[in-house]
């Protein structure tokens, strides 16, 4: 397969179906050098990324993946920094167009579905290249936000929407991008199937038991109808299987992905990681990083 003749335009596709340009611009975002991971939980999502400076004059505290969109919309951006800076001043822009327009706080899917169908705009016209940046908007949103998504409760429900070079996004529970997002993607699939495997365990433990007492209780001429309690199993076993983690259990299991992913020798100085809640984003420090590795290196 030759690229030859078909990667000098972006409107144009090849013989095999592929707009090279848009295969370039994802390989723009691992060239980054920079890997970044996250994971919602049941009130909380916790971000990490990489945090690494090129230029060894420059003040590494200007050096940031994580953003606030809006008072309670953050984003997390792997890529070309110029062009991560270039989305999020968009993104920026979007929100307080929303606000000024319907007065309130725009909601984390419709800015995510903006951002996206700007994304997918630049794929179509000659004049511009999509952008070298995946990014993540993530939100808690307290009452009195509105959410565009009827499945999702407004109050303290935690999102994350993951939007990609080619303007495609999704609502997600975990999500690993940049240089090595294959190997942190696998990681966190396994860490799920690993979960589901144990829910469903003690899903059916738990069934058995409540079928061994109702017999007890049919034995006893005490009858009650099961129909609605099997009904609220199987939703059991169908929830997401991240959805019940504590921002703890969820900063292990991210520090656990880096340290399987990037290797042993990672330093609290080497990531940063926030936890957005109810309360806003908030930062781990190096010291409470450094006594998670310190935890998930003994483990081992």
């Amino acid at each position: 397969m030759s690229a030859s003749g078909y990667d000098r335009d972006i409107t144009v596709f090849s013989p095999e179906g592929i707009l090279y340009q848009v295969v370039y611009t994802f390989k723009a975002v691992k060239t980054a050098g920079i890997t970044s991971f996250a994971i919602k939980g049941k009130d909380c999502v916790v971000v990490l990324s990489q945090k690494k400076v090129s230029d060894a004059l420059c003040d590494a505290s200007y050096v940031k993946f994580v953003h606030s969109v809006t008072k309670n919309v953050y984003m997390l951006v792997t890529g070309r920094q110029a062009d991560g800076k270039a989305i999020l001043m968009s993104a920026r822009s979007m929100a307080n167009e929303f606000q000024n327009d319907y007065g309130y706080e725009i909601p984390a899917q419709l800015l995510a579905q903006k951002i996206a169908d700007k994304n997918q705009a630049a794929t179509q016209e000659a004049w511009r290249r999509p952008l070298g940046v995946s990014c993540v908007l993530f939100s808690s949103l307290p009452p009195p936000a509105v959410s565009v998504d009827e499945e999702e409760p407004v109050s303290g429900i935690p999102v994350m929407y993951h939007v990609d070079p080619a303007g495609f996004f999704s609502s997600v529970v975990a999500m690993s991008m940049g240089t090595k997002d294959s190997e942190g993607c696998t990681y966190l699939e396994r860490v799920m199937r690993a979960r589901k495997e144990r829910q469903k365990k003690e899903a059916k433990r738990r069934q058995k038991e409540e079928r061994k007492e109702e017999e007890e209780e049919e034995e006893k001429g005490e009858k009650r109808d099961m129909e609605d309690e099997e009904e609220e199993e199987d939703m059991e076993v169908q929830e997401g299987v991240f959805g019940e983690l504590t921002a703890e259990k969820c900063c292990f299991i991210l520090l656990s992905t880096v340290h399987y992913v990037l290797g042993e020798g990672v330093k609290a100085s080497d990531v940063e990681m926030y936890v957005c809640d109810k309360d806003g984003l908030k930062r781990k420090t190096d010291s409470e990083v450094d006594d998670l590795l310190g935890v998930i290196a003994e483990s081992e």
